[in-house]
């Protein structure tokens, strides 16, 4: 590891770490609701395929409070239909040990995908229909989720700092159920490796309920 790449990596690091204080102090600001700490790790392998479209797998683990809440894994297909918009079907197992064993389940996702350059800003936008939204606070119910992000390249470096917010909606309701804000960073090995780590608060609307995220993932391209 040259000494730019090391110093760039425990940087990296370094934002991990504010934003787990960050998380800390959100907490305290919280600690009247029904909170919980949460982490979601998981690995991504992408194939790009002929003619636009790319395969992908996603393991995931997923612990609340230290336990583990969910095993998941995720498949799906990409299209890109020009080089500002996509679209992606997906497909997710998922399995939540109980106490009366391991209950699984399925659960299918189409996204439709915008995104834009604007000097060193990308602006994203993201429209996904799911059948069922995870969470033990959430409806089993068909969901629209709407996703506005922002990424930011900054110039000599490969770390990209990136923010996202999402709003729930079920499709048998015109009311929004939940928020998610996510702040993080990218961190490229090279062009087919990198890893990401990001915080997260999933803010129901109708409960008094708050859910910090500890999220890490680290991306193949093959």
């Amino acid at each position: 590891m040259t000494p730019r790449t090391r110093h760039s990596f425990f940087r990296t690091v370094r934002y991990g770490f504010m934003l787990l204080v960050w998380a800390g102090t959100l907490n305290e600001a919280y600690g009247q609701t029904n909170s919980s700490t949460n982490t979601w790790t998981g690995v991504k392998v992408q194939k790009k395929l002929d003619h636009g479209f790319r395969l992908f797998l996603n393991p995931e683990i997923r612990t609340r409070n230290g336990s583990i809440d969910k095993y998941l894994l995720e498949t799906g297909l990409s299209y890109k239909l020009n080089k500002n918009f996509s679209a992606v079907t997906i497909y997710r197992i998922t399995s939540e040990p109980l106490d009366t064993g391991m209950h699984t389940y399925g659960r299918i996702g189409f996204d439709l995908k915008a995104k834009a350059k604007v000097n060193r800003f990308y602006p994203r936008l993201r429209v996904r229909y799911t059948n069922i939204v995870d969470g033990d606070q959430d409806e089993p119910t068909r969901y629209l989720r709407y996703r506005a992000g922002i990424t930011y390249n900054v110039r000599k470096s490969k770390i990209t700092p990136f923010g996202h917010l999402e709003a729930f909606q079920r499709l048998n309701g015109a009311n929004l159920t939940k928020w998610r804000y996510s702040l993080g960073a990218e961190y490229k090995f090279n062009k087919k490796n990198m890893i990401q780590i990001g915080y997260r608060i999933d803010d129901f609307t109708n409960k008094e309920v708050i859910r910090h995220i500890l999220n890490t993932s680290y991306t193949f391209k093959l």
